[in-house]
């Protein structure tokens, strides 16, 4: 019988996750698809493979200070009249991953 240990760690930032993939320190990585386009240029030639992607429905979020009332009327407003520009800008910066497949 076979048995698995998964230990769970939360990297400070994702180039210390890239780097401790590429040294072998850690198996996988379960990735947010932008995160993963900002790191693929320096994944691109290490042996790093996309083993499955996750159907997930996406949500982004606006973090305010306090007392930003104004500013949270502003940007609801914005993502209302706006909403296409905001979408077309998160597709404009996200590059999908291809998917790899070794068997």
């Amino acid at each position: 019988m076979t048995s698995f240990v998964f230990r769970f760690t939360v990297f400070k930032n994702v180039y210390i996750m890239s780097r401790a993939l590429i040294k072998q320190e850690i198996d996988g990585a379960l990735v947010d698809n932008f995160v993963i386009t900002k790191v693929k240029e320096l994944l691109k030639d290490k042996p790093v493979r996309i083993e499955k992607f996750i159907e997930h429905p996406i949500t982004y979020g606006v973090a305010l200070g306090q007392n930003s009332s104004k500013m949270a009327r502003c940007l609801r407003h914005f993502k209302t009249s706006y909403a296409r520009k905001v979408w077309e800008a998160i597709r404009i910066n996200l590059q999908p991953v291809m998917l790899f497949v070794t068997h």
